[in-house]
């Protein structure tokens, strides 16, 4: 895998649903270094090429799917992908992240962006594999659940290692709020769903044999073995292996770090006594 930037593997795959076309392309270097990371890449890419006044579910939107420098298995908090777009839910700025394999079988597959424009004029899931990608039918996946649509779709992979995002009957009927599924992650803000709904696409299927691009391998495992030993110490860790990542719920709703009381920490409650006989 050639990559022209250290830590990248310098290319993107362009979707045209609406042709039924795929082209790979070479990413500048110097945009890369001004927009460190998938998100920040991607909301350029949507700047300068998506009109303002799209539509988010229309055919003009685009879908960019994106992994940065830093996503690889061994990284801790690297195995992740971020869903960007105009998001049907407020109409401004949608991103989405999800762990999973997903962003690291992408860049195996030996790409750091999809680019997803247009729409099928019939259900469709995308194939990227070492370099090379396709369209595939998908009407027989229409109205299954997402776990019934990976069955039927890792049935019709060939052999190897892959990764699939995919949305069920929500993303599909354009729920402005449904999300997308990496296996039991999901990319479940902003409605990234509806958006891949909109365009008749109901998966996207990665996978590829290729090493993920590295300018420093031996110094990256010098700082891996340093965070890790930092996160094995911290107090932090300890709590969610002994609570699990849902332990901290309660403690953060009472702060107000959840939507269910509109963002608003809980207002203790002032016992008022009476002077009256």
């Amino acid at each position: 895998m050639k990559s022209i930037t250290p830590g990248y593997t310098g290319r993107q795959l362009r979707v045209k649903l609406d042709r039924g076309e795929t082209r790979v392309e070479d990413l500048d270097a110097v945009v890369l270094a001004k927009y460190l990371g998938g998100t920040g890449y991607a909301a350029r890419l949507l700047f300068d090429e998506q009109a303002p006044g799209t539509d988010p579910l229309g055919p003009g939107s685009t879908l960019v799917v994106s992994t940065g420098p830093l996503t690889w298995n061994s990284i801790p908090g690297g195995g992740s992908v971020e869903l960007c777009f105009k998001s049907p839910l407020t109409g401004g700025w949608g991103e989405s992240r999800s762990g999973s394999d997903f962003g690291p079988d992408l860049r195996r597959a030996g790409f750091d962006h999809l680019v997803i424009q247009g729409r099928s004029d019939r259900p469709v899931y995308l194939v990227v594999h070492d370099g090379t990608a396709s369209l595939k039918p998908a009407s027989h996946l229409e109205g299954r659940t997402v776990s019934e649509k990976i069955s039927i779709i890792r049935s019709e992979l060939p052999e190897g290692r892959f990764s699939i995002g995919c949305i069920g009957p929500g993303g599909e009927n354009r729920v402005r709020y449904a999300g997308v599924m990496f296996g039991d992650r999901a990319a479940g803000r902003a409605g990234a769903g509806a958006v891949m709904g909109s365009k008749t696409l109901l998966a996207i299927a990665v996978g590829g044999t290729g090493e993920i691009p590295i300018a420093d391998r031996d110094g990256l495992r010098a700082v891996l073995r340093e965070v890790h030993q930092v996160l094995r110490e911290h107090p932090t860790s300890a709590a969610f292996r002994d609570n699990g990542t849902i332990g901290d719920l309660a403690g953060n709703d009472d702060k107000g770090d959840w939507p269910t009381k509109n963002w608003l920490p809980r207002k203790p409650i002032i016992a008022v006594r009476s002077n009256s006989a």
